[in-house]
């Protein structure tokens, strides 16, 4: 009886992408994005991915928690205008409850008109980082109407 091997998926495609690049002589690597790089280490130290969501808020909150001596790094996020009211909105860091003390901004404002609508923000080549550990990722609006925002990154551990 013969053994045979199959191929299949990602093995498959990555052996083909292989042989190709070297019949042309070119390399054939996938684009890594900032946060799939994230996911391993990160100035020496095991990083540990995060994705934060906020949904339906009308006041600042508290996205990703403060982890106490740890710094989070963000990678990319959304933020999105959930009525037709101009708002601005951008990303802050601070401690308590919803970044209530110590807030500094992690990001500009990011202006939204009088509709509805979401800005992209990233992926960024040097992830954003508190300016110091143990410090909270909070969006913060400029009126009391509602948005959303999803927020991703990783924490060093």
């Amino acid at each position: 009886m013969t053994e045979r091997a199959y191929w299949t998926g990602a093995y498959l495609a990555a052996a083909v992408a292989g042989l190709v690049g070297i019949l042309c002589g070119v390399a054939l690597t996938p684009p890594r994005s900032a946060h799939a790089q994230a996911t391993q280490v990160y100035n020496d130290g095991k990083v540990v991915p995060f994705t934060c969501r906020i949904t339906a808020q009308s006041v600042t909150r508290d996205c990703k928690a403060l982890t106490a001596g740890q710094k989070t790094y963000v990678t990319d996020a959304i933020v999105s205008n959930n009525v037709g009211t101009a708002q601005t909105l951008k990303l802050v860091t601070g401690t308590g409850t919803d970044c209530a003390a110590g807030a500094a901004d992690l990001t500009h404002a990011v202006q939204f008109g009088a509709a509805v609508g979401n800005v992209n923000l990233g992926p960024f080549h040097t992830p954003l980082q508190p300016a110091a550990a143990g410090l909270s990722i909070c969006v913060t609006p400029s009126a009391a109407t509602s948005y959303s925002a999803t927020i991703n990154g990783f924490v060093v551990q």
